[in-house]
């Protein structure tokens, strides 16, 4: 750590975060990447979350990747909560400004930065799409003895939500404690069946970090509605489908379904040897 900074270290990588959220994700990025083959790559920065400020390190030589996590615009282009704080949008514009190349995970968040009216060149370096996957499908991981499990921060629309999963669908639904990241996530992650996913906010977005830690423990995400490409009951299971133990075989194919997808179109590595080919730097 460094201050409020955790960085992690994986040559040619600096990953570094802001935040307690960011500091899993960026763990997770580097679990799902540390295996590839960086080494036609220089020293380069990533900086998760580009929402925070990084006065520091954006300044520091090496290249600069910025991760964009927050949701900004739904489907139809409607304001989302990632930019309700003025900070936050200030931020990511200054940010966009220093790096080299700047991913966006949501493909639903086009509408923000055309508001923005960007010159050119910051809008060459904008890319979409949740490019953190490792390259090598995970395996299925079918241990769990069919236990659900819910983690995030909670609000009013999820809390009704996980009770009528609960009561009315007779779901049995563990709710991770907040605040629990690292060791103790992953272990929760690992002994489940599958993870919940319940937007915060009511529109179609993907959250990009939930699906990446379950897809590091092999573990078939169930989900309310998410943005392309991920295609409900092929990528992913419907949060309304019931499902009993006959239902393990459908669980392994949508969960192999997902690992095809994303090994093979949104890997990390994929991501940076063509983005930084196309900014050249």
């Amino acid at each position: 750590m460094f201050g409020k900074y955790a960085i992690i270290w994986q040559r040619p990588f600096l990953f570094v975060s802001a935040h307690p959220i960011l500091h899993e994700v960026s763990r997770d990025i580097h679990r799902a990447t540390r295996n590839e083959d960086f080494s036609n790559h220089s020293l380069t920065w990533v900086f998760c979350g580009a929402h925070k400020p990084f006065p520091i390190f954006s300044r520091l030589p090496g290249r600069k990747l910025f991760i964009q996590t927050e949701q900004l615009t739904d489907r139809e282009g409607r304001g989302l909560w990632g930019q309700s704080e003025g900070s936050n949008v200030k931020n990511i514009i200054a940010n966009l400004e220093k790096s080299d190349v700047f991913l966006d995970l949501n493909n639903n968040n086009g509408p923000f930065y055309e508001r923005l009216q960007l010159k050119s060149n910051s809008r060459s370096k904008i890319f979409f799409g949740p490019h953190v996957f490792p390259s090598k499908q995970v395996s299925y991981n079918d241990s769990g003895n069919g236990r659900r499990i819910f983690f995030g921060g909670k609000n009013a629309r999820r809390k009704i939500i996980l009770e009528h999963l609960q009561q009315d669908c007779a779901y049995s639904v563990l709710r991770i404690p907040g605040r629990t990241f690292g060791h103790t996530l992953r272990q929760y992650i690992e002994n489940s069946s599958i993870i919940l996913n319940i937007h915060f906010s009511d529109a179609v977005y993907t959250e990009v970090p939930r699906t990446l830690a379950a897809y590091l423990s092999g573990k078939p995400i169930q989900s309310e509605p998410l943005e392309a490409p991920f295609e409900s009951g092929v990528h992913y299971v419907p949060l309304d489908a019931p499902l009993d133990e006959k239902d393990s075989i459908s669980l392994k194919e949508v969960f192999e379904n997902f690992s095809s997808l994303v090994s093979k179109n949104y890997s990390f590595k994929t991501f940076v040897d063509m983005a930084f080919e196309a900014r050249k730097t």
